[in-house]
């Protein structure tokens, strides 16, 4: 597979590399360096996606169901994920050399996986010729209640009419928790003492959209189908939003500003696309940093490639920047591609 470009593919291996040379480190403090290499990853395999996705667990079940990766790589990037948020989240959780050099494993095989591009020796000599256990976590029994679970949601089911005249809703999903995997659940309508619905939960298919992620709170197992749960009353369901908007953001909103008025919710939308007050040297700033970027992976990029790829990544900064202030950039480009081109020379 070529999904991943071989540029981008030689510097994870480089940086993967380097999170692999300090010996004098714990193999903990090294996986901690893994953890945004394996981040890194996904950004790539979704930039070109119009779906935002909250976060790695949504993302990563996203690429493996479109690209039909094989449950054995499925599994092992799952473990990966999960070994390394213990490894930040739990201060006391120990982790063993094996674990880490599996961690490597699987984090260079995804990289291939993804690129084509062959593992270098730097990084398959660590776990060649060793048996690991590898980072798959055995499935849990099926058929218990769930207190609470983090889930992803892969499929949506039309509204239905039961025979009882209860409407219900049926999901597929698959847990954070790679030791529980995939389960469907059913979601029906929860009637008070009037008879009357007060939890909507068939009409979740009209705002739910495949890889948002759940959080769900008392479950109730189907003994007679194992793998299968469904709501009740006591249910809680949280839809994890993709943005999160702090409520000083959203009062901002709603108040006036030397003698303008601001009455528009969106703004607070908009104020994550331009957080700041845009000017000339911001965007300066960008356009260098997007050609460092681009210099690692080729030494002769030239500065009107980082322009075109900063500007069209900086729309909204751009334009209240304004067009005078852009061609008089323009104009100064050689100078400036001189100038750094002179400074970064000897360490290219």
């Amino acid at each position: 597979m070529n999904l991943l470009l071989p540029e981008k593919a030689d510097l994870l291996y480089e940086k993967l590399v380097l999170a692999t040379t300090d010996e004098r480190s714990q193999p903990g403090d090294r996986i901690r360096k893994i953890r945004p290499l394996l981040e890194a990853l996904f950004r790539e395999l979704i930039h070109d996606e119009t779906q935002a996705f909250p976060n790695l667990f949504s993302a990563s079940a996203y690429i493996f169901d479109r690209y039909e990766v094989a449950a054995e790589l499925r599994d092992e990037i799952n473990g990966l994920r999960k070994l390394c948020n213990k490894v930040v989240h739990e201060a006391d959780f120990q982790v063993n050399s094996d674990q880490y050099e599996a961690a490597v494993q699987v984090l260079s095989h995804a990289v291939e996986y993804f690129s084509g591009r062959p593992v270098p020796e730097e990084l398959s000599r660590i776990y060649s010729g060793k048996n690991l256990k590898g980072l798959r976590e055995a499935r849990s029994p099926r058929g218990e209640s769930i207190p609470f679970v983090r889930a992803v949601v892969h499929g949506i089911a039309e509204r239905q009419l039961s025979a009882s005249g209860t409407h219900f809703c049926d999901l597929q999903l698959e847990s954070e928790d790679p030791a529980f995997g995939e389960f469907s659940l059913r979601l029906w309508d929860a009637f008070g003492e009037e008879s009357e619905a007060w939890l909507k939960f068939s009409k979740a298919g009209e705002w739910l959209r495949s890889y948002a992620t759940l959080h769900l709170m008392n479950l109730r197992s189907q003994p007679e189908r194992p793998g299968h749960y469904s709501s009740t009353a006591e249910t809680l369901m949280v839809l994890e939003p993709d943005y999160l908007l702090e409520a000083t953001e959203m009062a901002e909103c709603f108040m006036e500003n030397r003698g303008i008025v601001f009455d528009n919710y969106r703004l607070a939308i908009l104020g994550r696309f331009v957080p700041s007050e845009p000017g000339l040297p911001l965007v300066v700033g960008q356009i260098v940093n997007q050609l460092l970027d681009q210099l690692l992976l080729d030494p002769g990029a030239g500065i009107a490639d980082a322009m075109r790829t900063t500007l069209r990544e900086n729309v909204l900064p751009a334009v209240r920047i304004g067009e005078d202030q852009l061609k008089d950039l323009a104009a100064r480009r050689g100078e400036t591609e001189e100038q750094l081109q002179r400074l970064l020379a000897p360490n290219l």
